[in-house]
């Protein structure tokens, strides 16, 4: 039984389970804490979940593609976030439609932002068209997430909801996220080292297991924040958290790489996922900005997100 716990494909494959066990811990934790800060600030739920809440519910996905880059393994580095994005604002939303049937998506901060910001999302993916992400294409994405956070803001203080509260208060929320993040960012590396030795083992590409293992994985604790708010009719914070997630990870953390750690790729199996995404946020920003959503929408996204599954598979085979 030792010998069997020991082999290198049952001990890794433990070591992912238990990391990818850890983060949705940590992450839900660090949800918990961030999203405290948010609501004593007096933050509308679709502001929650557009900048706050996004921000950390992302840093599973952002620990472990960083991870993979000090690793120096480009297909963990990418894979992690391109493929979490695929489930962000495909399977999870997909899921969610079914399991909700009908979804109100009415907001009045997300009405008027949704499809400003949709070319944000688009800007990245055609940055990456020519195989490559350097310093220049970084600064361009930096400065289209800075546009992102002040069209949200804007119309947050429309509202006039946000003000000021004292350092004391936030102490508790402040000492949650630190350790939460701490957390993360060791269970990342577990992730991302296994990962890369499970795909020299097995010969599989660790781009496949990075946006399949790792994006399902990570994006977890995604899939609770907007099944809990749809139950809870808090749609927006749901809705919110997943266009926060794809601008915090294509235009925030693709930005900063591309600046300080500029890369290339030939992968044929990045070259689909391109294509895939441009569907996926298109198809998720018109489900939005229809304000109502049924499980039909819901069915349409999970075939997507297995279409894709099964292209990268076949991409593999030849």
């Amino acid at each position: 039984m030792l010998d069997f716990l020991l082999s290198p494909g049952v001990f890794f494959s433990l070591v992912i389970l238990a990391s990818l066990f850890i983060i949705f811990k940590a992450a839900d934790l660090l949800v918990l804490g961030i999203s405290g800060y948010a609501k004593k600030l007096g933050m509308s739920d679709a502001t929650s979940g557009l900048v706050v809440v996004a921000m950390a519910a992302s840093m599973p996905e952002v620990m472990v593609s960083f991870m993979g880059l000090q690793l120096n393994d480009l297909g963990v580095g990418l894979g992690a976030i391109l493929g979490t994005n695929m489930v962000h604002a495909v399977l999870v939303l997909g899921v969610v439609l079914i399991l909700g049937k009908k979804i109100k998506l009415d907001s009045e901060v997300m009405g008027k932002t949704l499809w400003f910001i949709y070319p944000l999302f688009m800007l990245p993916l055609f940055l990456l068209l020519d195989g490559k992400l350097g310093r220049i294409d970084g600064i361009i994405l930096l400065l289209a997430f800075c546009v992102y956070v002040w069209r949200v803001c804007r119309e947050e203080r429309k509202l006039g909801k946000i003000h000021n509260v004292k350092a004391s208060r936030l102490f508790k929320d402040s000492f949650i996220f630190l350790g939460s993040l701490v957390a993360i960012l060791l269970a990342g590396r577990w992730l991302a080292f296994s990962t890369i030795q499970l795909s020299s083992l097995f010969n599989i590409p660790s781009y496949l297991l990075a946006i399949t293992v790792i994006g399902i994985g990570t994006a977890m604790p995604d899939f609770a924040v907007n099944l809990k708010a749809v139950m809870s009719k808090h749609t927006d914070v749901g809705v919110g958290e997943i266009i926060g997630s794809v601008a915090i990870e294509l235009l925030l953390y693709f930005g900063l790489l591309g600046i300080f750690f500029p890369f290339s790729f030939t992968s044929k199996a990045t070259w689909v996922t391109i294509p895939f995404l441009i569907v996926g946020l298109t198809l998720f920003t018109w489900f939005a900005h229809k304000k109502i959503a049924t499980w039909r929408h819901g069915v349409i996204m999970v075939a997507l997100y297995a279409a894709f599954v099964i292209v990268q598979i076949l991409i593999r085979n030849l």
